[in-house]
């Protein structure tokens, strides 16, 4: 129990009144933190529901990332399979137009194909 004191006008005289605590105040003390909590509870689970999209978000641009760059290596392999080819085709025509002997053809054959082995 706490007391309040209160002063007279004109005179010192003293007077102890009893403070009675409500319990309407205490229940309405209970019912913010509750709602409070409500809040709070809500908001956290808005946060992890925001981290976990990110997190998907980060593993799709990763796995988007590796695809762009599989596409750039598979169009650097077609342009060296496709120079390769053309060079072949070349040396082929020098063969049957009889500018290129057999054995050199055969030498630069062997070179190509050991080149594009080591390439694939």
């Amino acid at each position: 129990m706490q007391l309040d004191v209160k002063e007279g006008n004109e005179s010192s005289n003293l007077q102890l009144v009893p403070f009675v605590e409500s319990h309407s105040a205490d229940k309405s003390m209970k019912q913010v933190p509750k709602a409070v909590e409500k809040v709070l509870v809500g908001a956290i689970r808005r946060e992890m529901a925001l981290e976990d999209f990110c997190a998907k978000q980060t593993s799709e641009i990763k796995h988007l990332n590796r695809l762009v760059q599989q596409c750039k290596h598979e169009r650097e392999y077609n342009a060296i399979i496709g120079q390769t080819r053309e060079d072949k085709i070349m040396r082929l025509e020098s063969l049957m137009d009889g500018v290129l002997p057999t054995e050199e053809f055969i030498e630069e054959e062997f070179a190509y194909l050991m080149h594009e082995r080591k390439v694939c």
